[in-house]
């Protein structure tokens, strides 16, 4: 399952966006060089996509935060300044 939820910060003039699923979670060992770029933990690809993600984010003047939900899943909150 995916959550998609619109968030809004109007204190802070941001507005964001989290996405939740319902997978096992990211080790917490790991959640610190997610958005590294070549960091991976696959087999396939080059480890560039949440670097890149997370570029663009921050080009704009947003950022990105990750956790593991406590229930189960990662929740990832993309933050973007207002107009």
């Amino acid at each position: 399952m995916i959550r998609i939820q619109v968030l809004n910060d109007k204190e802070n003039r941001y507005v964001g966006i989290q996405i939740q699923d319902s997978g096992p979670g990211i080790p917490t060992e790991i959640i610190d060089n997610l958005f590294e770029p070549f960091f991976t933990t696959k087999t396939a690809g080059t480890g560039l996509g949440l670097a890149i993600c997370y570029d663009i984010v921050q080009n704009h003047g947003g950022y990105i935060t990750v956790e593991n939900s406590p229930t189960e899943g990662a929740i990832f909150d993309v933050w973007l300044p207002t107009l």
